[in-house]
């Protein structure tokens, strides 16, 4: 096989496991996928001098992907802060997602990203703002929160 396809194909291949990384993370085959494809770049367009150096460009081009992807999985897809204690959501804002009906458990609020099932004093419509009074067992009581 010709070395500038060979690179061609690296280039694919690297795109391809980014790509895969991207709508799957967590497998941290980015880093790979990207320093597969700036090698395979920089041996499409130049196979001599890339074979020759591979030593010195290889480290070099796999710290430089590993450190651009680290940077992007620590700036861009760093997770918010898990509730840690049920009791943490107490004071926090969340929204109606599922009407609340005073007396009943039917109603949900999304808190944290979290689902609860929440109750009231007053009946609350979906979409409404809520603010966390108590934690009841395994379900919150809430109040609306004017806007």
């Amino acid at each position: 096989m010709d070395l500038v396809m060979l690179g061609v194909l690296m280039v694919v291949v690297g795109l391809l496991l980014v790509v895969i990384e991207f709508f799957t993370p967590g497998f941290f085959i980015g880093p790979v996928g990207a320093w597969l494809a700036v090698i395979g770049a920089l041996l499409a367009v130049n196979p001599d001098f890339t074979l020759q150096y591979f030593y010195i460009i290889g480290p070099v081009t796999g710290f430089i992907s590993l450190s651009v992807v680290l940077y992007v999985y620590l700036t861009i897809g760093r997770p918010e802060k898990p509730v840690l204690s049920q009791y943490e959501v107490v004071g926090k804002i969340g929204v109606v997602i599922k009407d609340i009906d005073p007396n009943t458990l039917d109603g949900k609020v999304l808190v944290n990203k979290e689902e609860w099932s929440a109750t009231a004093e007053k009946p609350i419509p979906a979409g409404r703002k809520v603010r966390v009074l108590r934690v009841e067992g395994v379900h919150l009581e809430v109040e609306e929160v004017e806007e």
